[in-house]
């Protein structure tokens, strides 16, 4: 049988088993999101891909449990949207501040908003006594600069999050800046998504650490993530996945809606194949290759499930289990 035959087939079988219903397919394709797909993974597409596309574009959100036993069968449209994301781990050849005095300039506004933390924290922790001698300074000596007790206030900041900020006094001890209003948060992660977008372009930078001294001196590090390496993976069989966090060149076609994918990877490690299905993902420690195509794979889980007996074979496809799990045992991938 053809691609359609096949996955027309897989889908009867979830209809003849299943009580919920599944969503529609969707029957409208965009075929200029194909050209739009192969300028992002600088590649053709398979034509089993071209031609279960051309047919079907993903499902129809119609709240109803998604096509692929539980997973959702994605659009061209949403693949596009799924590849922003691998797109932006992809680094500038050479890595410039394009805008320095911008880019201090957001690194000042976060070191003012700290620091007006920082002193209000110090306060609380004077005594009695020196709250009051405190006062008495400003009042009589207004134009006297008091000298802090806080030595360092560090931060480090992610496109979408923060860590820290931590304070550390003269004494030795630290303590973690924070307000019950979360007012500092909201300041703190508008002003690091802001700092990122004004580097990505020139630098792309995944986190940035800075060190801001009581002496007006700031220390900067811009840093990335070893994705590749600091990922666990295991490609089973071995040496059939490149060992990688996301590629470019790994198209989506079912989702979990956790992160994860089934699809087409066109970069196979030196004993794999062109155009293999995989499994990978946020959480895909083991990266299964399920088959040589897609054709093949939906043969594979037709075949499965035409020597089911008994729906107690056929239990874990039909019951929340996650595919993922599923699959490689249903396929006998070792």
């Amino acid at each position: 049988m053809n691609i359609i035959n096949e996955f027309e087939k897989l889908i009867d079988w979830q209809n003849k088993h299943l009580t919920e219903k599944l969503n529609s397919l969707n029957k409208v394709t965009i075929k200029e999101n194909f050209n739009e797909i192969e300028k992002i993974i600088e590649e053709k597409l398979p034509e089993d891909f071209i031609e279960l596309y051309s047919q079907y574009d993903g499902e129809q959100d119609e709240k109803l449990r998604n096509i692929f036993f539980g997973q959702k069968f994605l659009s061209t449209s949403e693949i596009l949207l799924y590849f922003e994301f691998p797109k932006s781990l992809i680094k500038p050849k050479i890595r410039t501040i394009k805008n320095p005095i911008e880019s201090d300039r957001i690194i000042n506004e976060i070191k003012d908003v700290l620091i007006v933390h920082a002193n209000n924290i110090e306060i609380k922790k004077l005594s009695i006594i020196e709250k009051l001698k405190t006062i008495l300074l400003k009042i009589f000596y207004p134009n006297v600069e008091k000298k802090t007790q806080w030595k360092r206030i560090e931060i480090s900041l992610t496109q979408g999050s923060f860590k820290g900020p931590e304070l550390f006094f003269e004494n030795g001890d630290s303590q973690f800046i924070s307000d019950d209003t979360h007012v500092l948060s909201e300041q703190l992660f508008k002003l690091g998504r802001k700092l990122y977008l004004e580097e990505k372009e020139s630098y792309n930078w995944e986190e940035i650490f800075l060190v801001f001294h009581n002496s007006n001196k700031i220390e900067i590090n811009r840093s990335d993530y070893d994705w590749d390496n600091e990922t666990p993976f295991e490609s089973i069989p071995k040496e059939k996945i490149k060992r990688r966090y996301f590629n470019l060149k790994w198209i989506p076609i079912f989702f979990d809606h956790g992160g994860n994918y089934i699809g087409i990877d066109l970069d196979p490690d030196k004993k794999g194949k062109k155009g293999q299905i995989i499994i990978f993902g946020r959480d895909e420690e083991k990266a299964f290759v399920l088959a040589d195509s897609l054709n093949e794979f939906f043969e594979k889980i037709n075949s499965a499930t035409d020597s089911f007996k008994n729906k107690e074979l056929s239990f874990p496809l039909l019951n929340g289990y996650h595919i993922h799990s599923t699959l490689p045992e249903l396929l006998k991938i070792s």
